[in-house]
């Protein structure tokens, strides 16, 4: 979900699987209703399909958007056949951007993207800037026969789609790691750093670096950033490596699942986990770490994290229960509180901390958002509302709808 001038919400769903795919942009007015004015009959489509797909950032379809400044909507995801990551711009208004790429509204980006991993997009010196994962061949010393490797991209373009040639190496920064899907690309607002965040293994094993959270950090122009800490990653990669919840914990297989750089380039991350056991025991987090990469010990003492909420499956409770704890990504308030949604056993709720990370007693929301539903927060410039985005707990999951909190 993003906003344009106004309030305006955008949604990003799809429609069909496989070859019949197809990415749909909707837009609504401040008040929720469908905006008729954009696109075609409020959706940035060719023709009107009645069931949505929500694209869900974890564990979901590999479709991002980002909206400019300029109110124009950039939406990366995969093209069909071959398999190749692409950026698409529509105008404010929802009409295809013919002055972006050649003439067509569309830019395809030349490598192989290997499919259903993570795409993500952001906005980067007021570029697009695209974060995927491609198969790469490599050979020659050391390689006794041409191998192949994922490994994962940085891609900045020109305003026109074109590439910037001063961005890393000729448009592209090469990150030697493979990410899961629902990892992601930030750029921090104030000094234009940029994020890349998720749950993440080398691809070369020499290098070390077994499956773990990582946060890479770069600067505008594409060099990682020397301030950063270099954790399990080669030399001339900065990185956090990072397990909210203690080396001793017991859990496994965190993922991040969304950055939020707050002012002084404080990160703020949530995150899940889980343990596959006899007993299965998922958690849902918060973690705040200082500009210079360690945990920070005020929000969340030794390990600068929170539990926000925690599920202990044992052998033979009902499936309805077997559902792990998720977590929306966070949003941030003008004064400084956060936002967030938690996932509990598939039974959806909101939170909110102060700055100091400690609850705020006085946001006790009640929402009726349906059983099994995942939640997508922000909020709206225009007047400071939270806006939840929930999906319909359906046997399709299928549709979406908007709720807006008063205060």
């Amino acid at each position: 979900m993003e906003q344009q001038q106004g309030g305006k919400l955008l949604v990003l769903c799809y429609t069909g699987e496989g070859s019949s795919r197809r990415i749909v942009v909707r837009r609504h007015n401040a008040n929720g209703s469908l905006d008729s004015s954009f696109g075609f009959h409020g959706e940035a489509v060719k023709s009107y399909v009645p069931l949505f797909n929500l694209v869900q950032r974890v564990y979901g379809t590999p479709i991002a958007f980002k909206v400019q400044s300029d109110g124009k909507i950039l939406v990366a995801g995969e093209t069909t056949d071959p398999k190749l990551a692409a950026v698409w711009r529509f105008t404010a208004a929802g009409i295809l951007d013919t002055t972006f790429g050649a003439g067509n509204g569309y830019v395809v980006l030349g490598l192989n993207v290997i499919s259903g991993t993570s795409i993500d997009i952001d906005v980067s010196a007021g570029k697009p800037l695209i974060f995927y994962q491609v198969q790469k061949v490599f050979s020659g010393p050391g390689y006794p026969f041409p191998t192949t490797r994922t490994v994962s991209y940085l891609t900045r373009l020109r305003t026109d789609g074109s590439a910037d040639s001063t961005f890393g190496t000729l448009g592209n920064v090469y990150i030697p790691y493979t990410f899961s899907l629902g990892s992601g690309v930030t750029v921090a607002p104030a000094s234009g750093k940029i994020y890349v965040f998720g749950l993440s293994s080398s691809s070369f094993y020499v290098l070390g670096g077994s499956n773990a959270p990582r946060i890479f950090r770069f600067l505008t122009g594409g060099l990682a950033d020397p301030g950063f800490p270099t954790v399990e990653a080669p030399t001339n990669f900065d990185s956090v490596c990072y397990d909210e919840n203690g080396p001793s914990a017991g859990t496994s297989n965190v993922q991040y699942q969304s950055l939020m750089v707050q002012t002084g380039d404080n990160i703020l991350v949530s995150s899940a986990s889980y343990n596959l056991g006899g007993w299965i025991y998922y958690q849902a987090n918060t973690s705040r770490f200082l500009s210079n990469g360690f945990p920070d010990q005020i929000y969340g003492g030794a390990w600068g994290g929170k539990c926000e909420v925690s599920a202990l499956i044992k052998p033979g409770d009902p499936p309805f229960f077997v559902s792990d704890s998720r977590i929306s990504r966070v949003v941030q308030q003008s004064d400084g509180r956060f936002i967030f949604g938690v996932w509990d056993s598939a039974y959806p709720y909101l939170k909110r901390r102060l700055g100091n990370g400690d609850l705020d007693p006085s946001f006790q929301p009640t929402l009726s958002l349906g059983l099994g539903t995942f939640l997508d927060i922000l909020i709206q410039t225009a007047d400071g509302k939270a806006v939840i985005l929930s999906r319909f707990p359906d046997h399709n999951w299928s549709g979406y709808k908007l709720l807006r909190l008063l205060q």
